[in-house]
């Protein structure tokens, strides 16, 4: 979901957006939330962009995420200062996350890493997280926390490894709806109630 706020007062929700982006030619996803928009580009544009310039080849995820940092950092960075300066209330458009997510040839598993874009008084501030296994992100999260509480098992690595994409994403779906229904119950609109799912092999 997109949330615009303009000057005035006004807010603009838009529930049609696609948030993932798939590399063509690499088993490599960027799904971003958060603030999405950054001047006149959208999140979509840095994305496809960086994918254009070709920086990214022959390197792993820990360089491609550092590197891709360097590429958005400008971007990203001067949106958050607009933000705080014209909109200082909304603590909503003070944070911006990018996941990127591919296999580490290394350790033949699939990792992601969020890099994390926040502002307060004291500047922009950044930090990255490596994650594995059920990863939850986002101003839903919160939703999910009774479900993961009855379901320990959900955060174990062997729960998925022993799993095919068949199941993955059925227990992704479910999860899902588990989440929009307790959203709608408690009135919030964090984020949309359509989802989108990818899979990436290499």
């Amino acid at each position: 979901m997109e949330k615009t706020k303009h000057k005035n007062g006004t807010v603009v929700l838009r529930d049609d957006l696609y948030k993932i982006h798939k590399f063509r030619n690499f088993p490599l996803v960027i799904y971003n939330h958060g603030v999405n928009k950054f001047g006149e580009k959208s999140w979509k544009t840095l994305c496809s962009d960086y994918e254009a310039s070709n920086r990214w080849d022959y390197k792993n995820l820990e360089q491609i995420s550092e590197d891709f940092r360097g590429f958005v950092n400008m971007d990203v960075g001067s949106q958050l200062i607009s933000n705080l300066n014209n909109f200082h209330k909304d603590e909503d458009l003070r944070m911006s996350f990018f996941n990127l997510s591919c296999k580490n040839t290394q350790k033949n598993r699939y990792e992601m890493l969020e890099l994390c874009w926040s502002i307060d008084s004291g500047g922009v501030h950044f930090k990255s997280d490596l994650h594995r296994g059920f990863i939850r992100s986002g101003d839903g999260k919160k939703y999910l926390e009774e479900y993961i509480k009855s379901k320990n098992e959900i955060g174990s690595l062997n729960y998925w490894e022993g799993m095919n994409i068949r199941q993955a994403k059925d227990i992704l779906t479910r999860s899902f709806f588990i989440a929009v229904n307790e959203k709608n119950l408690s009135g919030g609109n964090e984020f949309s109630d359509n989802f989108d799912i990818e899979c990436i092999l290499g």
